[in-house]
């Protein structure tokens, strides 16, 4: 199982999913203006509790932009959460 993240404008959705099954999901107020990094420590609570409650084994973020999957990193970005360009994803993963 994964969770997987999904940072929307309006929402931000977060899930467990095994293959094509969401097993527990969670939406909070996105905030987008705010940017990535003033949302981290929300994300990370609902993330820690979707942990008490499944075994994650693979974390999954979708993002408004262009990533390098191999570096871990985002490239470009639309007007939201712009603080994502540079981040060292895998180091918050």
């Amino acid at each position: 199982m994964i969770v997987a993240i999904d940072l929307g404008g309006t929402k931000i959705k977060i899930a467990v999913v095994d293959g094509e099954t969401i097993s527990d999901s969670i939406s909070i107020d996105a905030n987008s203006h705010l940017g990535f990094v003033a949302n981290i420590p929300r994300i990370n609570i609902e993330i820690n509790n979707l942990l008490k409650k499944n075994r994650i084994t693979g974390i999954g973020l979708a993002t408004p932009g262009v990533v390098d999957s191999k570096n871990f990193k985002v490239l470009g970005i639309n007007e939201k959460y712009t603080d994502l360009v540079g981040l060292d994803l895998k180091k918050w993963a």
